[in-house]
């Protein structure tokens, strides 16, 4: 019998060391001068084991991790979050603009579950998180389930997340005095009972968004508030876009579910649906919004915000509105947002978030298509003579009455020039 228990023994340990995960203590001491180095995904798991010493550290993401191993640890459970409401992460992660991939939490029975669970005066900077799957009770974001006093820039997140409870963002799921800029949710499912959405399901006093998209989709469970870059922000939104499509049922919005703050120089375009509150830019909101824009064609609304139908009817364009420069008064498209035909599906693109990369010269014209057919757009400053020709060698001029001025861009409809040929070219000639 002592023989039989033995063996039952030896057995048992050999089990729970195949199950067991490993951490990896990084090179480095943790200062600004010698940060940790985060090589490997049991560096990260080392994190996790350590937090209560994370106050004030640094941690450098020194080259890209496949995380994909985390899906088959602790029973299925996945990664361990950085940090939870009773030993938070207070440190400083440098991303240097490598890739965490495939990282899985599976905690359905746990709060604050992301890459961090829950940080307390920390920061993310430059940090990209792909592919990953995120599930938890409440407080469920890729990056981190909820911070305090803290910051996010320049991180981009792709993936999925689910919460059984409120608070589900793309990138965080809670906020509060955290800013977030210059950070996105790209190719991402949110999905949550209340307040969710792309970027953050709340960001409250002292989270501002700024320069932040989303791409995706959100949905709560027969709940309130939801929106494409927040379910209910209680700051300023700017210079941020949603190409997400949003569902609920009551707060539903194709930038916020509920604004309790400003909203300028931000648009939405894609499916809003919900039964009560439903609006193209947010659901439920004061009028503090201005030269801000929504895809009323794709949202299938005329209406801005929920609450109160007949404000902001000038701020709803079509799609193919939406795609022309012109019908953003205001907005630098030099320096802050871009716009091509063959990039962001045509829409805006902020410059500074994107890897798209196009040398203009002053003969570029930008065009796009849609329900006036072809249209033709170029700064008034460039002060040239557009020009026509079918074959690209005897060219004659648009006459001026064809040419229409607004927002400081020309603008012209081909199907103005009748003509046999089965194509025309333009050019500006200088």
């Amino acid at each position: 019998m002592k023989t039989l228990l033995s063996v039952l023994c030896i057995g048992m340990l050999g089990i729970i060391s195949a199950s067991a995960q490993s951490t990896e203590q990084p090179e480095g001491a943790g200062s600004a001068a010698s940060p940790y180095q985060i090589k490997s995904v049991g560096n990260l798991l080392w994190m996790s084991m350590n937090v209560v010493s994370s106050q004030g550290a640094y941690y450098e993401i020194a080259n890209d991790i496949d995380a994909g191993e985390t899906s088959s640890w602790y029973g299925g459970q996945g990664f361990q979050p950085i940090g939870s409401q009773y030993s938070q992460f207070r440190g400083k992660i440098i991303g240097k603009n490598h890739t965490i991939s495939n990282l899985y939490v599976n905690r359905g029975m746990s709060p604050h579950v992301g890459l961090l669970g829950y940080v307390e005066g920390g920061s993310v900077e430059n940090l990209n998180l792909k592919n990953c799957t995120v599930s938890g009770q409440m407080y469920a974001g890729i990056l981190a389930g909820y911070m305090n006093g803290s910051s996010v820039t320049g991180c981009k997140v792709s993936g999925n997340i689910s919460c059984y409870g409120n608070y589900a963002g793309g990138i965080v799921g809670q906020s509060y005095q955290t800013p977030i800029s210059k950070s996105c949710a790209d190719q991402i499912s949110v999905y949550g009972a209340n307040y969710v959405g792309g970027i953050v399901g709340e960001n409250l006093a002292g989270s501002t968004l700024s320069y932040c998209y989303s791409i995706g989709s959100v949905a709560n469970n027969n709940g309130t508030y939801a929106g494409g870059l927040t379910g209910w922000s209680h700051e300023k939104i700017s210079i941020c876009y949603s190409r997400t499509t949003v569902s609920g049922i009551d707060r539903v919005g194709g930038l916020a579910g509920q604004s309790s703050n400003p909203i300028d120089q931000c648009y939405a375009a894609g499916n809003v649906y919900g039964q009560s509150n439903v609006g193209g830019l947010a659901g439920y909101s004061g009028r503090d919004i201005s030269n801000s824009y929504w895809d009323k064609q794709l949202s299938g609304l005329d209406i801005c915000i929920g609450n109160d139908t007949s404000f902001g009817k000038n701020l709803g364009l079509t799609t193919q509105q939406m795609k022309q420069r012109n019908s953003y008064a205001g907005w630098d498209f030099n320096s802050v947002w871009g716009m091509t035909s063959s990039f962001n599906n045509g829409y805006p693109y902020l410059k500074s978030m994107s890897t798209f990369t196009t040398v203009l010269n002053a003969h570029d014209i930008h065009y796009c298509t849609g329900e006036d057919g072809l249209l033709l757009e170029w700064p008034t400053e460039m002060n040239g003579m557009l020009e026509y020709s079918q074959d690209l060698i005897e060219w004659q001029s648009v006459p001026e009455e064809f040419i229409q001025e607004q927002n400081k861009y020309n603008i012209f409809k081909a199907d103005s020039i009748s003509t046999t040929a089965g194509k025309l070219f333009f050019r500006l000639a200088l």
